[in-house]
């Protein structure tokens, strides 16, 4: 009943698989498109590298055996382990993103030590005020501005989306035939 369902699923879709037995009784899927499909993987980008997946055949109520016998299974996305990254590696807008997220993040913190007391420090001779509000408001503003500098209507992240390349290619695309006022292009092009 599951290995219907799963075929049911990968059937339907735009690929299709083939199940070959490796050695220990493990199991390899390999996806290959349907004729007409929409995936191209003969595209060299997509050829560069190559990314494994390990599936587990259960029964019914063997999952959390399963789950408990093999910790390393990601079940989310958000279950991806990350290497730490090293600041050499990050790119030089990235580094200076990283910069003044840290300055934020210590305005902010200047600004909690500053009013544990509601900012009057008493001294000997006299009792000072600091202005901690002022820059608690300043920390929080620059902290959501580079947020949305990521995730905003403009941000990098946002700009980095599949759609929104496409809509600069075929605006790069349509302003290139404005310019070449849609001439043809200078040799011929056999059409078989």
């Amino acid at each position: 009943m599951q290995e219907s369902s799963r075929q049911r699923r990968i059937i339907g879709g735009e690929l299709t698989y083939r199940v070959t037995a490796l050695p220990e009784g493990k199991k390899a899927i390999h996806l290959m498109n349907t004729p007409g499909g929409k995936f191209d993987f003969g595209n060299s980008t997509l050829m560069k590298g190559k990314v494994w997946y390990w599936y587990y055949d259960t029964g019914q109520g063997e999952r959390d055996k399963c789950l408990k016998d093999n910790p390393d299974i990601i079940k989310l996305p958000s279950d991806v382990p990350f290497e730490k990254i090293n600041w050499d590696d990050l790119n030089n807008p990235a580094q200076v993103w990283v910069r003044r997220w840290f300055f934020a993040y210590a305005k902010e913190t200047l600004s909690r030590v500053r009013g544990k007391f509601s900012g009057n420090i008493k001294t000997p001779d006299s009792e000072l005020t600091m202005d901690y509000a002022s820059l608690s408001t300043e920390a929080k503003d620059e902290k959501t501005k580079l947020i949305d500098e990521l995730t905003g209507a403009e941000g990098r992240l946002t700009r980095l989306k599949p759609e929104k390349v496409m809509e600069r290619e075929a605006l790069l695309a349509e302003n290139l035939n404005k310019i070449k006022k849609f001439t043809a292009m200078p040799r011929q092009i056999y059409v078989i």
